[in-house]
């Protein structure tokens, strides 16, 4: 079937010494088409590949003169088969293509054979397609060293040898060998093209990967391992990597170099960060640079972006009139007069807090330092959220009451106990040890159970009603829960003992958590990195952790001109949101603020959780 609205839809080594390869030119190709005709349109297929154009411009060695772009009605099966043809008689034996397709796919079941579906293409006219077969002739066809296939399309893992890559070879014994490589969003099977305005799940690992990397160069192998590690934890499809079937590849990977001017790759940082900061920071490092005109220009546009974020907050007549003295030709004028007229036209009233009101509201519980493995979290008033990140939008004020969380992650040790009492299969550690590591392997649902029962044990009220995939909340009980996402945030960061690091206890992440630079590509026993200010482990990185509240990325927005009080997520929602990084994501994954979803039914090897509880009695 063709990709719908909103998703998208063994060889051995030859035994030669591999040579040093001479450099040669990187071209890249880039087909995305939103706009069908006569399929369903879709939303960021143009917007994907013009992002990762951007970012390998920016951070790797392709350059504009041999970048061609072809989207929506350029690209024409006519118009890429002309391109393909002309880039045959350009690239020669040293060169590298990257060919990248975002749009839909097709599978006929009766052939079982995937096609890509260019611009024009009508419904189940396979003709005017381009079958998988076709795409590894083209390929095969082009004299290139190394030739690298990105497909963000549904059935494009037809494309690919149906084997495992293998263990990681290093950039240099494998680049002087030829290859035809594919990585592809998903197998026999539809795939998400995401929120129209964002990326597709696929393309934003793409993207995280090639925008945090520092390596100076890595192989496609590196590079399609973090993606499908990164695309399965956010998304329900399962990327494939590998050779072409059938296209002459001989065992070498196309390699990745980041530009070798500190310039050009603190500007390219610069331009990712987008913050009046990063701006200042690329001025005082090269004050003559070549960028400082539109450093200059763009400081200030942060700036009035960033002062008229912060009015949001609780804007008021003097904050507003401030901005627009501050800010007279300022992108926000309009806004600012508008709401002024707003503010005067209806009596001032500050802004309630959402609160829920309960009959007969609990006693507090006083701090009880004897209570094993959990910390008290004094309540407060924090800034939740960051700047860095969509999702993390806006910075909004949050007031939460006080309450337990547990010192640690749930370790195997504790969540064996439960399983040997409930007789549940116990959860996989691939072989990496039990006991103090984290326990992984568990859904959300098995999260839930494990508090029930631990509530159980030490004569508590249970917190959840559960019933199948049914779970009721009732949060006036006293037994032990997952944490809410503002409760987690808030305990990450320090709770009202915070010193603003970035990460849960330091700004070293070295210090207090275990990350892919650190990890060994395994979890570690809980308790070995430093604690944070409250004396918590473990909140950045080893595992993602499970939290109570549905994801929803715009869900901050709603606070922009109010506080929150308590808040506990959106109502549904088809993920839960996880929390703190894990072993295998980069440093930026790890940070206090960082925030993501992930289905609730599905089991990972990077995702745990830790407990809380709140100071209630009935």
């Amino acid at each position: 079937m063709a990709k719908t609205t909103h998703t998208k839809a063994g060889r051995t080594q030859p035994n030669a010494t591999p040579m040093k390869p001479t450099i040669g030119t990187n071209y890249l190709l880039a087909i995305a088409i939103d706009e069908y005709e006569h399929f369903g349109q879709l939303s960021n297929c143009v917007k994907d590949a013009t992002d990762i154009i951007n970012v390998l411009k920016e951070r790797y060695t392709f350059e504009n003169d041999h970048i061609i772009s072809l989207f929506n009605e350029d690209a024409k099966i006519k118009n890429i088969y002309t391109h393909l043809r002309s880039l045959q008689q350009k690239i020669t034996e040293n060169d590298n293509l990257l060919l990248l397709f975002s749009g839909h796919g097709f599978y006929d079941k009766d052939t079982r054979t995937g096609h890509l579906v260019p611009f024009g293409a009508e419904w189940d006219e396979l003709y005017q397609y381009i079958s998988n077969e076709n795409l590894r002739s083209l390929i095969g066809a082009i004299n290139s060293r190394h030739t690298f296939l990105i497909v963000d399309s549904c059935f494009s893992g037809s494309l690919i040898v149906t084997r495992n890559a293998g263990s990681k070879v290093l950039a240099e014994r494998v680049e002087g060998l030829k290859s035809r490589w594919a990585l592809a969003a998903g197998r026999i099977e539809e795939v998400e093209d995401g929120r129209r305005g964002d990326n597709s799940p696929f393309a934003k690992a793409i993207l995280s990967y090639l925008r945090s990397n520092t390596e100076e160069k890595f192989p496609i192998s590196d590079f399609s391992n973090e993606v499908i590690k990164i695309t399965v934890q956010n998304a329900g499809q399962t990327p494939i990597s590998g050779p072409l079937f059938k296209a002459e590849d001989l065992g070498g990977q196309f390699v990745f170099y980041l530009k070798t001017d500190p310039e050009e790759m603190l500007w390219a940082k610069v331009k990712a960060l987008d913050t009046s900061t990063a701006y200042d920071d690329y001025l005082d490092e090269y004050p003559q640079g070549r960028y400082r005109a539109e450093a200059h220009e763009l400081l200030e546009a942060a700036e009035d972006r960033e002062a008229w974020e912060a009015i949001q907050r609780y804007p008021t007549l003097s904050s507003l009139r401030r901005y627009l003295s501050n800010y007279p030709n300022g992108r926000y004028v309009k806004d600012a007069q508008a709401k002024i007229a707003e503010l005067k036209s209806v009596p001032i009233v500050p802004p309630l807090a959402e609160k829920i009101i309960l009959p007969n509201p609990p006693k507090l519980i006083v701090p009880d330092e004897s209570l094993k493995n959990l910390v008290w979290v004094d309540g407060g008033t924090f800034q939740m959220g960051s700047n860095d990140y969509n999702s993390e939008k806006p910075i909004h004020e949050v007031k939460l009451d006080s309450f337990y969380i547990g010192k640690y992650p749930v370790t195997f040790e504790e969540y064996d106990a439960f399983c040997a009492a409930t007789k549940r299969d116990k959860p996989g550690d691939e072989k990496w040890g039990r006991n103090r590591r984290p326990v992984i392997n568990v859904n959300w649902y098995d999260a839930v159970a494990y508090c029930n029962w631990l509530s159980e044990q030490q004569n508590l009220q249970q917190v959840y009603t559960i019933n199948g995939t049914n779970i009721g909340i009732n949060w006036r009980a006293n037994g032990y829960r997952l944490p809410t996402e503002a409760e987690w945030e808030y305990a990450a960061r320090g709770g009202n003992k915070s010193k603003g690091f970035k990460y849960a206890g330091s700004n070293d992440l070295d210090k207090v958590g275990w990350y892919s630079a650190n990890a060994g590509s395994q979890t570690h026993p809980v308790g070995e990195r430093d604690e944070n200010e409250l004396g918590i482990h473990d909140m950045s990185g080893n595992v993602w952790e499970w939290c109570w509240d549905w994801y929803d990325e715009k869900y901050y927005e709603q606070f922009k001109n109010r506080a929150a009080e308590n808040p506990r997520g959106a109502e549904k929602g088809d993920y839960r949101v996880v929390l703190g990084g894990s072993w295998n994501n980069f440093d930026y994954f790890c940070r206090s603020t960082v925030r993501y979803g992930f289905f609730p039914v599905n089991r990972y090897d990077s995702v745990g959780f830790r407990y809380s509880r709140a100071f209630l009695t009935l």
